[in-house]
């Protein structure tokens, strides 16, 4: 593998690491805070439903603005703006 392709692979890793990580960790702690505000677990299927489906319509629309910014790591871009959301919804 070319060195550039092997930092780009690098690159797309981490990213996929990070979002996966941080799937995880709000997926499984999800059940507490049902729980806690006394909802059902169909609540927390319609939760899950919506998250994925925000994201279907959402997605293109992100990666338009990240093209029209023209940056150079796009998916380095998205997995730092994912994780600030994942901070400010942690705390």
């Amino acid at each position: 593998m070319e060195p550039q392709n092997r930092k780009k692979m690098a690159i797309l890793s981490f990213t996929l690491l990070m979002v996966m990580l941080g799937y995880g960790v709000v997926i499984s702690i999800l059940p507490f805070y049902i729980d806690k505000m006394g909802a059902s677990g169909r609540d927390l299927g319609f939760l899950i439903a919506i998250f994925s489906v925000m994201q279907f319509i959402f997605a293109p629309i992100w990666a338009g603005v990240f093209f029209d910014l023209n940056l150079d790591y796009p998916y380095f871009s998205g997995a730092v703006i994912l994780f600030i959301g994942f901070l400010i919804a942690i705390v």
